[in-house]
């Protein structure tokens, strides 16, 4: 454990990360609340994370999003955005601390530090709407077309000898 004069100091990237972005004053004090978290020893970065989110939540900053949006998924730490990042997106319910939004594969409940408006105009977001309204009417299509497929040679291979050979 590394100390300064009883001071328990980061000992990992991890650890300083997600402070990165608060003001060096507001760093000391989730560092110091994260180690008092941790039972007085080093927290790991998970913890100090957890505070800042606690932080965040109680200074209430106001979600600057609103329904139709169009912006761009950022990553950054969450593992089930893997994937999506630069993906652009439209807001489809504004929640207090998080949007839910439409991307090209379905929706996702994102925070609002996971998402970069694009400052398009009305007018450009309203195509946007319907640019990704006809993207998920073709995959629907699409799906259900496969599943029809399917379902029909079900029923060949079931009612046909030869086509359950033909068709393995």
């Amino acid at each position: 454990m590394t100390t300064n004069r009883s001071q328990i100091l980061p000992t990992s990237e991890g650890q300083v990360r997600p402070m990165t972005k608060l003001e060096p004053q507001k760093q000391w004090e989730v560092w110091q609340a994260a180690v008092q978290q941790a039972g007085g020893k080093v927290p790991t970065g998970r913890v100090v994370k957890d505070v800042i989110d606690r932080i965040l939540e109680r200074t209430k900053v106001p979600n600057p999003y609103h329904l139709g949006e169009v912006c761009q998924i950022v990553v950054k730490d969450d593992p089930d955005l893997r994937g999506k990042g630069d993906c652009w997106c439209i807001v489809s319910h504004v929640g207090e601390f998080s949007c839910t939004v439409t991307a090209w594969d379905g929706q996702y409940t994102v925070k609002i530090d996971h998402l970069k408006s694009l400052n398009y105009l009305d007018s450009e977001c309203q195509q946007m709407q319907l640019i990704s309204d006809g993207a998920s009417t073709q995959r629907s299509l699409s799906l259900r077309l496969s599943h029809k497929q399917a379902a029909r040679q079900r029923e060949l291979r079931a009612g046909c000898p030869c086509c359950a050979e033909a068709l393995g």
